[in-house]
């Protein structure tokens, strides 16, 4: 059986709760020295949770466009110290980082036993449900952990490299806080870490940016494809997505409240078109995805032949939230268990990644 990984709030964690404007942006800057004003080049730029960047020319300036905006930029240089902005209009951008230090509390040899069992716990919950076979932490060492009986805490100041060979991306991760604890039962109390339990639950907070793989294989190429399209149909944004567009039968989902009330899972309480709020309405939402054995999505009342279904369960924690048309959020202050939260960052699909109009599922 597979461990219950509860997820709070959202996987992709955003630290500044943001609302989207009506269309997309350009975000042009310049970027220098903090102590001497020269200007950096080759500083990688992006969109965070995207795979939209940039590097900075030799006057230190650049441009890239936003889908969204408000939105987060990340730079990165290696004799740098990372910075994350959050991006509000228009505005020519001036920008400085300060130079890396080294920290002798932070190259301090640890004891490794500690260090190796740091690592497991971490690679246990944050490469969760991913194609371990084909996904790789390129540089560990950049961790640092802090933990106690009932809580596990990593994080990093310098981007941790994941290759994702399974769907094509290498993703680089600034890590504010990944933060797992155990509970006696879903919703319960906090209980010691070395007990056993299935009701594991984390919370990340992150920056990160995607770049594809290049590869020359063709099959290599199509078979990339095919990952990513089966990843994304039955997923938390495919959901949230079907949500925001009102077609959740079309492609696939069915819904039932707990305890069933009559009325509908969740109600619409504002939106327009590039933003929309929901509010649960029962204290429960089961969701169920269907699909036929092509990984096509399949109406629930039009079922026909053998599918499978991927069962999701929702439990409010009394919020509103908010969803994009691209099915990206904010804010989903509610808990998840079952298929949808059973994926780590490791393993998702960037915010801009759009499955084909009409694919060819035997592909």
């Amino acid at each position: 059986m597979k461990n219950l990984i509860c997820i709070i709030s959202c996987l992709l964690v955003i630290t500044t709760s943001i609302h989207a404007q009506n269309k997309q942006q350009q975000i042009s800057g310049k970027v220098v020295d903090s102590k001497t004003k020269t200007p950096l080049i080759n500083v990688e730029v992006f969109v965070s949770g995207t795979t939209i960047g940039t590097t900075t020319n030799d006057k230190g300036e650049f441009k890239l466009n936003s889908p969204v905006v408000p939105c987060h930029i990340g730079l990165l240089h290696v004799a740098y110290q990372p910075l994350v902005l959050t991006i509000s209009d228009n505005s020519f951008l001036n920008i400085e980082l300060s130079k890396k230090t080294r920290n002798i509390h932070e190259v301090q040899v640890k004891a490794k036993n500690k260090r190796r069992a740091n690592l497991r716990i971490f690679n246990k919950y944050f490469l969760y449900h991913a194609e371990k076979s084909q996904v790789k932490i390129l540089n560990d060492s950049v961790l640092r952990f802090k933990k106690d009986e009932y809580d596990f805490h990593a994080f990093c100041n310098s981007p941790l490299i994941i290759e994702n060979k399974h769907l094509g991306y290498q993703i680089k991760i600034l890590i504010k806080d990944f933060h797992v604890c155990k509970k006696d039962k879903v919703g319960g109390k906090k209980i010691s870490l070395n007990k056993f339990t299935e009701n594991a639950l984390f919370k990340l907070q992150a920056f990160y940016y995607y770049q594809d793989i290049n590869t020359r294989d063709t099959i290599e190429r199509t078979l990339i494809k095919k990952n990513r399209r089966k990843h994304y149909y039955g997923s938390l944004r495919h959901f949230l997505g079907s949500l925001y567009s009102n077609e959740l039968g079309k492609n696939g989902f069915s819904l039932q409240s707990i305890p069933n009330s009559g009325k509908d899972a969740f109600t619409l309480t504002s939106g327009n078109d590039q933003l929309k709020r929901y509010k649960f309405m029962a204290e429960k939402v089961k969701v169920t995805y269907h699909e036929d054995f092509a990984h096509r999505p399949v109406h629930p009342e039009q079922i026909q032949g053998s599918y499978a279904t991927w069962p999701t369960t929702f439990i409010s924690l009394g919020h509103e939230f908010e969803i994009r048309p691209n099915g990206t959020s904010t804010n989903l202050n509610f808990e998840i268990h079952g298929s949808m939260g059973q994926r780590s960052l490791a393993n998702t699909l960037p915010d801009n990644y759009i499955p084909e109009s009409n694919p060819d599922f035997n592909l």
